[in-house]
This record gives C-alpha cells, structure tokens and sequence, in this order.
C-alpha cells in the first residue's frame, strides 16, 4: 500500500510540474508592434504602434490613432505591467484603466482588450524579433521584406471594406499586389497593383500606392509578418500580411529532404 501511495505521489509530482506555468514579468520581454480594432463610443478605432517591455515590469510605447477617419499621434509614454502565472496580466498606464492582457506563444505575443467604458477594442501585441536576445541588435530595412506575402485588409472606407490577396515585396521598395475587394458586399477584382515601401532601421515603415494613398507599417516576426493602418483620411482601415512560406519551417523541411528523411 505505500509503495502505491509513493508511486501516485510520485506521479502527480510529475504531472505538476509538466504543467508549471512558463508565465512570468520577464517572459514578456522586447520590442513588439501592436494593432487595435475596435468601436468606441465616438464610433470606430483602428490604432498602430510600438512598445517596448523591459523584462522587469516597465514599457515604452507610441502609437497613432484613426479616431473615426481623423489622425492623431500619441508621443512615446512610459507604463507598467504584470504577467501572472497563468499568463494573464495587465498593463498601467497613469491615465487609463488597468489594460487587460494574455501573454501567448512563450511571450513572442500577447492579447489585449480596452476596459474603457463604452468600448469594444480588441489589441494584438507581436514581437519585432521573434529571439528577444536579438532585439537590441536587430535592424530592418527594405530588404527585411523579401517574398510572398498574404494580405487581409479589414475595416471602413465609405462603406464597410474587406480584402484579402498576394503581395510580393521584392526587398528593394516595390510590392505586386493582388487582391479580392468586398466593398459594401459588392465584389471586385483589384489585379496587378504596383506600390511602394520604405523600412527604417526600427522596424517602423510606410507603403503607398500610385495615387498617393498611403498606410503605415510595423514588421514583426523578423519580417515574417506586418501590422499596418491606412493613412486615407474617412477611412478606419487595418492590414496585415503574413508571409506565405515560413523561412524557418522551410529550411527544416528542406534540410530533412536533403538528408532522405520523411518530411512532417
């Protein structure tokens, strides 16, 4: 009987701590891109920007704001915030509500909610460098995105607006773009669009098409993925392009082709 009692000791030992919590205050950890959607109780909010967590409970961050087709710049404030156990958490800020969060994807990630009275905002927090010891070193630039990328563009424009479609970003300023419009509900076809970007050394960028329309972008992931806001006064628009091949996923698959080994 003890040696039963040892054994079921001994296994539920095991089974906690395979389950212990990675979640900490230093997990979240880096420089990340963030996007907000949402609708406030002045009507809709799309917001792009950047924040800095330090590992030890206080952040940096700026953003700018599409407050129903109107601009406005939030300049670089400090705050703080927690990361608790079970990977939930908050971020303070000194004139605002306690911010909600969930930390994700062993802290290359986190999910957010506005608790402001009236709203429904929902945030996403990505990563700009996917190994947080690489964030003080990484640098971006045009070449930083090179490839194949899906887009999904989302929000008001006149009228309710969806796309979804290909980008090809040739590492040098230029972007093929394809895509499939729903405009109100009404579909379209918008093939062979050329447009231009331009990637500074902190991952922050822009991208405009031949008229002049322009939108603003932070690359994340290490280029495997870019949060953007449209910059079309009346407009409430956000995007986001995922790279269609992972460049990590790609090399293991090929390097277990190579060596004759089934590939997952």
């Amino acid at each position: 009987m003890r040696r039963i009692t040892s054994w079921i000791a001994l296994f539920i030992l095991i089974t906690a701590s395979s389950f212990a919590s990675p979640c900490t205050t230093t997990l979240l950890s880096g420089t990340y891109g963030y996007l907000r959607i949402g609708q406030t109780s002045t009507g809709p909010l799309t917001a792009l920007g950047a924040i800095t967590f330090d590992g030890s409970g206080s952040s940096t961050g700026h953003q700018m704001i599409d407050r129903n087709g109107t601009f406005s710049e939030n300049p670089p404030g400090k705050s703080s915030y927690t990361v608790n156990p079970d990977c939930s958490g908050t971020v303070l800020s000194p004139s605002a509500p306690p911010i909600p969060i969930v930390v994700i994807h062993n802290g290359s990630e986190a999910l957010g909610m506005s608790p402001n009275a009236g709203n429904n905002v929902a945030a996403h927090f990505e990563r700009m460098f996917d190994d947080p010891r690489s964030g003080e070193d990484g640098v971006c630039s045009n070449a930083t995105l090179n490839g194949v990328y899906g887009l999904l563009r989302s929000g008001s424009a006149h009228g309710q607006l969806t796309t979804v479609g290909t980008a090809v970003f040739d590492g040098q300023g230029n972007i093929t773009l394809n895509e499939s419009v729903s405009m109100a509900g009404v579909m379209s076809d918008a093939p062979d669009q050329l447009l231009t970007y331009n990637i500074k050394a902190d991952c922050t960028g822009s991208q405009a098409n031949a008229s002049g329309e322009a939108a603003q972008l932070v690359v994340v992931h290490d280029g495997g993925q870019i949060l953007g806001l449209s910059m079309v006064p009346g407009t409430n628009v956000a995007l986001h392009y995922e790279r269609v091949v992972d460049r990590s996923s790609f090399s293991a698959r090929t390097a277990c082709r190579d060596l004759g080994q089934k590939i997952p």
